[in-house]
């Protein structure tokens, strides 16, 4: 059998949980700009 068609049958049985909160509010602040100096980050902080 090849991998491309090897698809078992998951044995996992597990309780459903829906969520449909957040558990803590949270917002997501971050940023990608690795290359710009500390001495710059004042311009992005208001």
């Amino acid at each position: 059998m090849d991998f491309e068609n090897y698809n078992p049958r998951s044995t996992l049985v597990v309780p459903e949980h829906k969520l449909t909160r957040a558990k803590y509010p949270f917002i997501d602040v971050h940023n990608h700009q690795y290359e710009m100096p500390d001495m710059d980050l004042s311009v992005l902080i208001r």
